[in-house]
């Protein structure tokens, strides 16, 4: 278990005391994010590490020259004092080596650890990175939407607006074709009626034929010309009913 030096403080002479005794007292200073009950090697004692989510409240708690947990007395010091205060003790020759085998082995654990640790860290935050990649992807995805919404919006409109002035045209020319019509038709008769009488039966005969054949041909024009003009107000209507 990897603890800091610098926010990690150690406790000794606590005699019985319990683990949340202590733990109890020293959340007092600030928040505590790890914690290890040991036995030294060296004194043969308990000691405890504690290791508070900030600096701080680490310097805070070791500021204060007297410690008293239940009763009992107890000394609370820095985590890198503590270290070099044990690894000052002279060893007999023949534990030499095998202290520095022992040393090389708490190296590599706590190299190990702390790249655990590292690699924790990474892993963590990278889940927070890829939650917020999520959300961003949900959120284009929401304005893609929208933005094709809002595109068919204004193709049907101009689409209506296209075919609302296709049946206004439509409609006027209805107009001026039946005017026209209606006027050819006055010339005609006119010219028939002024005629008539001096003319023999035979062209009299032709014109009325000629004038029926017209006025044939007129409602015939004027029948496609309203079925066109109902087709364009049905697709219009159907149209403005997609929106």
């Amino acid at each position: 278990m990897l603890f800091d030096c610098e926010s990690t403080v150690v406790i000794t002479k606590f005699n019985n005391l319990s683990d949340s005794a202590l733990i109890g007292y020293c959340q007092n200073f600030g928040k505590i994010i790890r914690w290890s009950m040991k036995t030294s090697t060296h004194a043969n004692e308990p000691y405890a590490l504690i290791m508070f989510a900030k600096i701080s409240s680490a310097t805070s708690i070791r500021s204060r020259s007297n410690h008293t947990i239940d009763g009992v007395h107890v000394l609370i010091i820095n985590y890198q004092q503590y270290i070099n205060m044990h690894s000052t003790v002279k060893k007999p020759a023949n534990l030499k080596s095998l202290t520095k085998k022992k040393t090389k082995r708490s190296d590599n654990k706590e190299r190990k650890s702390m790249d655990y640790d590292q690699i924790m860290q990474e892993n963590i935050a990278l889940k927070h990175e890829i939650a917020n990649l999520n959300q961003l992807l949900v959120n284009a995805q929401i304005t893609c939407d929208e933005y094709q919404i809002l595109r068919k919006k204004i193709e049907y409109g101009v689409l209506i607006e296209s075919y609302e002035s296709q049946l206004k045209q439509l409609s006027l020319s209805l107009s001026s074709s039946l005017e026209q019509h209606a006027l050819e038709m006055k010339i005609r008769k006119d010219h028939v009626e002024q005629t008539q009488i001096n003319k023999d039966q035979r062209k009299n005969t032709s014109l009325n034929a000629k004038l029926i054949e017209d006025a044939d041909q007129f409602f015939i024009t004027i029948n496609e010309l309203s079925n066109q003009y109902i087709c364009m107000k049905k697709q219009n209507e159907h149209l403005s009913s997609c929106i």
